[in-house]
């Protein structure tokens, strides 16, 4: 049985997909299948993009506006922390400093236009200076991931860390902390 047939027994109309095969792309084109013109360009899936050519995730992010990095406040915290769209976590370990900033301004009982101390300024500004480099974070295809719980403490966020051993299709293994 195939997608189209699946999808049309439910009622609905398969209409948007597309692959990284060239094989598939012509067989495609050639039924007129394919609504994407141009295959060179990148897809969103679930807010991040699949650079078909060399069939990895890329997470896109625009820099924050410069008047941003002075005079942060709480209010402008939580706006920053809102406009990154991560569905499937891929980009957690840098997301979740900013929800720990946001945090510290609640225990330091800051108003949410008050201006940040100096230590969450900082932090703030180390933050937004390493935004701009997520553009660089690339998600290879993966054919086989293993996952090891190591218990460790740390301040703040995780009382248990995830090691994911990874090995992609040219067989070199990697190694991430989740």
């Amino acid at each position: 049985m195939t997608a189209s047939n699946i999808f049309k027994e439910a009622g609905m109309h398969f209409r948007k997909f597309h692959t990284n095969s060239e094989n598939l792309r012509h067989m495609w084109e050639e039924n007129k299948l394919s609504n994407f013109q141009n295959s060179n360009d990148s897809l969103k899936v679930l807010g991040i993009l699949w650079d078909t050519n060399s069939d990895v995730l890329r997470f896109d992010v625009q820099s924050f506006p410069d008047d941003w990095k002075f005079n942060p406040t709480k209010r402008l915290v939580l706006k920053a922390m809102l406009k990154i769209f991560d569905r499937i976590g891929f980009i957690a370990p840098f997301s979740i400093g900013m929800k720990m900033l946001l945090q510290e301004t609640w225990q330091k009982s800051l108003q949410w236009d008050d201006n940040l101390p100096k230590d969450l300024k900082d932090a703030w500004e180390n933050w937004c200076s390493e935004i701009e480099h997520l553009s660089e974070l690339t998600a290879p295809e993966i054919e086989k991931a293993e996952l090891y719980w190591i218990k460790q403490t740390q301040r703040f966020i995780f009382n248990q860390e995830i090691d994911s051993f990874v090995k992609n299709l040219s067989k070199k293994i990697q190694s991430y902390i989740v």
